[in-house]
């Protein structure tokens, strides 16, 4: 969505992001040195899950997207910044520590509500993330039937974003419809409760990078507006082996 990223706030959020990824690769070369190295038969093998939740895109900036709108007397907008994601994915476990896993991902909607007036319109503008993610997952024991566990990957994104004028006088910026695609850093940290051998309840929290473009390019059809998208979630895991 174009000028979601309020660039005042990137090189804050620039140290931010670093502190993050150092503390999770410290976590997760505690969880890889702490837990037995040893592969163990029954902890082989293939699984699969499934996670819904809320998706959050941390860059939103109403004061910005107002701002690229001219020739008005006032220009105010709303975000709804959150919408429902979800994600389907298969991993293999290769031994109590290390798995991997593949998966598609849906971040849901961004929209937001543009009102101007001298003269009046108003506009609405949508962006949707989604895309492929690839994850090494160290997983620490913690009791007999419930673990926590850290991943990092990446994240194969496809951004598409739109705008549509509701009513009154004056235009989108062109082009209304715009989309970008990239490959950025993912990380995240979850805990699991294992019911049985076979199945197993997730919570997750996830950051994806760096999702979207704020500049031009000649691969690109425009801004479409950048953000780090968080993914607060619950799932199932189905053990195949």
């Amino acid at each position: 969505l174009n000028g979601l990223l309020t660039h005042r706030s990137r090189a804050m959020l620039g140290k931010k992001k670093q502190g993050a990824r150092n503390a999770l690769g410290a976590a997760l070369i505690l969880a890889f040195t702490a837990a037995p190295a040893a592969f163990a038969a029954d902890e082989r093998g293939w699984y699969m899950g499934a996670n819904i939740g809320s998706a959050k895109a941390k860059d939103a900036d109403a004061s910005d997207i107002s701002a690229k709108f001219t020739g008005y007397t006032t220009v105010s907008t709303t975000v709804d910044d959150t919408d429902t994601g979800y994600k389907i994915l298969a991993g293999y476990q290769f031994n109590k520590t290390w798995a991997i896993e593949v998966g598609y991902v849906d971040l849901g909607k961004i929209t937001a509500d543009t009102t101007a007036t001298g003269p009046a319109a108003t506009y609405r503008q949508e962006s949707e993330g989604k895309g492929w993610s690839l994850d090494g997952v160290g997983t620490l024991q913690m009791g007999e039937k419930t673990k926590l566990f850290a991943k990092l990957g990446a994240f194969r994104w496809d951004m598409d974003s739109r705008c549509v004028k509701l009513s009154g006088t004056g235009s989108c910026n062109a082009p209304t419809d715009r989309s970008a695609s990239g490959t950025d850093l993912k990380y995240g940290v979850g805990f699991k409760y294992d019911f049985n051998k076979k199945v197993g309840l997730v919570v997750e929290w996830e950051r994806y990078t760096d999702v979207g473009v704020d500049n031009r390019g000649a691969t690109d059809k425009g801004k479409t507006g950048q953000s780090d998208m968080d993914f607060l979630s619950i799932g199932i895991r189905y053990n195949i082996f």
